[in-house]
């Protein structure tokens, strides 16, 4: 009976500095997660490793740590966008918490709090991250659209302001050049209707007034002229300036998806770029490189506009497959004829 006691005992005191160590350890963990991020942070952007004859970071973490070159960078970027909060997220991983520092703050907290960072793989976490950036990219394109339509519709509100402003400018001339002919009308009628005190060779009053009528008549179509060809400019003016708003808007969303292409490209590209670790994936990974490199000469050469061009670049792929061939079956050197 007392031995038995003194088992339980004895298990209950080693349960208890079980506990005590794992948690202690988990702890040693989690500071060590915040910790390494910080010192690889400082060590590559004081450039500290050439205290020990490296070149490069790359070349530091492969010669002097056990830790690899993509590794140390997922535990830099982990620091910057996490920072001390690193340790209480240790549970989650380096890699999950990785590929969730492209993501928007909102996202990513989502994610996190959410559990679906934990309880996800990567693969399916490099999933959810591709199709929240994707969202987020639409989203982007859809309020920079709406922002520079915005801009072109408030800039030519205001030039069709100031064309009605010149517009009322000009019939407010029109209107004194009609008060100016109306005044010459009636100062025709008084001097027609005074006495004539002396006989001399004038013009009689009725000329007199066709001369002044002419004369008016002139002045206004002078002016309706002036007025017509004013107004027709600062129409056209107007179409052009919003054909060029709208067209510099167009050309600004292409350039800027063809600038966000080729970002995503890059990041696939530089994702991809470091080869597997068994000789048989390494392998595999070259095949895949061969394959896309191939896939983008065929749509660098789609994009020749001159057939004979296209023609010339068509044959120089073909030599080069050939001479791969060659290598391949040991028939060739390897060169292009």
């Amino acid at each position: 009976m007392n031995e038995m006691i003194t088992t339980d005992m004895d298990l209950e005191e080693r349960a208890a500095l079980l506990n005590s160590r794992i948690n202690a350890n988990a702890q040693l963990v989690a500071e060590g997660f915040v910790v390494l991020g910080r010192d690889l942070k400082a060590m590559r952007d004081e450039k500290l490793y050439t205290r020990f004859a490296c070149e490069t970071f790359d070349e530091y973490c492969e010669k002097l740590t056990p830790i690899r070159q993509r590794q140390a960078y997922s535990y830099i970027r982990c620091f910057e966008k996490y920072g001390e909060r690193l340790g209480e997220l240790s549970h989650i991983g380096v890699t999950k918490l990785a590929l969730m520092t492209v993501l928007e703050d909102e996202d990513r907290e989502r994610l996190i709090e959410s559990g679906e960072a934990e309880e996800l793989s990567a693969r399916e976490l490099t999933e959810r991250v591709k199709a929240l950036q994707s969202v987020n990219e639409q989203l982007t394109l859809e309020l920079e659209e709406r922002s520079k339509e915005e801009s072109a519709a408030e800039s030519l509100k205001k030039q069709n302001e100031q064309l009605s402003a010149e517009i009322e400018a000009l019939k407010s001339v029109q209107n004194k050049q009609k008060e100016r002919v109306e005044s010459l009308e009636k100062l025709n009628k008084e001097l027609s209707s005074r006495p004539v005190e002396v006989a001399v060779e004038k013009p009689s009053a009725d000329e007199i007034a066709k001369i002044e009528k002419a004369a008016a008549q002139k002045a206004e179509k002078a002016a309706k002229k002036q007025y017509d060809a004013k107004l027709k400019e600062m129409q056209e003016k107007a179409d052009s300036a919003r054909n060029a708003a709208y067209e510099d808007a167009r050309k600004a969303n292409a350039e800027e998806l063809e600038k966000l292409r080729a970002e995503n490209a890059a990041l696939q590209l530089n994702a991809k770029k470091a080869p597997p670790d068994s000789k048989k994936e390494r392998l595999k990974f070259h095949l895949e490189e061969c394959q896309r490199n191939f896939n983008s000469a065929l749509e660098e050469i789609s994009a020749f506009e001159d057939d004979e061009q296209r023609q010339k670049m068509r044959s120089a792929l073909t030599k080069t497959l050939k001479a791969m061939s060659d290598t391949l079956s040991g028939t060739g050197d390897g060169s292009e004829q």
